[in-house]
C-alpha cells in the first residue's frame, strides 16, 4: 500500500467492521486500476516500506527496458508496454479481470 492508502485504512479506526475494511480495499484496488488504465506504469503508486518507498511501476519499467528478449522478439509490444495506454497496436485487445 502507498502512504495515503495506509492512512485511508487507519482512518477507518480500530472498530471498523469487516465490511468497511473490504469496501476500503475494494476502493483502493479500483483506484489503482483506474490510475494504471489512465497513466500506465507511471500511474502505479509507490508502496510504502519501513524506510523508503518502492515504485513497482519504475521496477517494471526497468525490467522492460533492460530485458533483451521482449525488445528483440516483439518490438511493438515492447513499445506498447512502456507507453501504455498510448500507442496501442492495431488489433490489440485488452482484458482485465
Amino acid at each position: 500500500l502507498s502512504k495515503d492508502e495506509i492512512e485511508t485504512f487507519k482512518k477507518l479506526g480500530k472498530k471498523a467492521t469487516h465490511e468497511e475494511i473490504e469496501n476500503c480495499l475494494r476502493q483502493v484496488l479500483l483506484d489503482r486500476f483506474r490510475a494504471y488504465k489512465k497513466n500506465g506504469l507511471a500511474g502505479i503508486k509507490p508502496y510504502a516500506r519501513s524506510k523508503k518507498e518502492f515504485s513497482a511501476g519504475e521496477e517494471l519499467k526497468n525490467q522492460i527496458l533492460h530485458g533483451p528478449i521482449l525488445k528483440k522478439r516483439s518490438p511493438t509490444f515492447y513499445k506498447y508496454a512502456l507507453d501504455y495506454p498510448n500507442n496501442k497496436p492495431e488489433r490489440a485487445e485488452e482484458s482485465f479481470f
